[in-house]
């Protein structure tokens, strides 16, 4: 293959994955502000003068257990979408690095596809890598809990 032609795969392969991190960005912040409109909007609508809640134990149990469990969901399919993320951006970089020994005439063997182990694993995981997962969790939990609060002792 000549180096015309490796360039250009590389250039594609790297404006590609960008791509996908770009939308897959956009995509987390849709789910992010959609769950924290739905907790905003149930806390406010539960304030509406007339509404009339259900008082029983149940439903304070049904509310607390569904928003804690949307925001676990939630925070676990973020975490997903940041690994992917990740992947996406390490295979772009791989490519854009690769171009260099080519421009310069070298021989190159860089593996395109091997992104490490960036995720720490759930044990690890205030470690300091996935910090904007970290925080993103814990806006999650934090409208979960006060719109909880706002919706059984209303």
């Amino acid at each position: 293959m000549e180096a015309k032609d490796k360039l250009g795969s590389l250039r594609s392969l790297a404006q590609i994955h960008r791509g996908q991190f770009d939308e897959r960005h956009r995509y987390e912040w849709k789910i992010i502000f959609t769950i924290l409109s739905f907790y905003v909007l149930s806390a406010a609508l539960s304030c509406k003068k007339g509404t009339a809640l259900p008082t029983g134990t149940w439903f304070h149990w049904t509310v607390w257990i569904s928003f804690i469990t949307l925001a676990a969901l939630s925070s676990v399919f973020l975490a997903f979408i940041h690994v992917a993320n990740h992947k996406n951006i390490s295979i772009a970089e791989n490519a854009e690095n690769a171009m260099e020994p080519i421009l310069n005439g070298e021989e190159h063997n860089l593996d395109l596809f091997s992104y490490g182990n960036w995720w720490p694993g759930w044990k690890k995981l205030f470690r300091g890598r996935t910090w904007a997962w970290f925080w993103q969790t814990v806006v999650l939990l934090l409208f979960a809990l006060s719109c909880a609060v706002v919706i059984t002792c209303h």
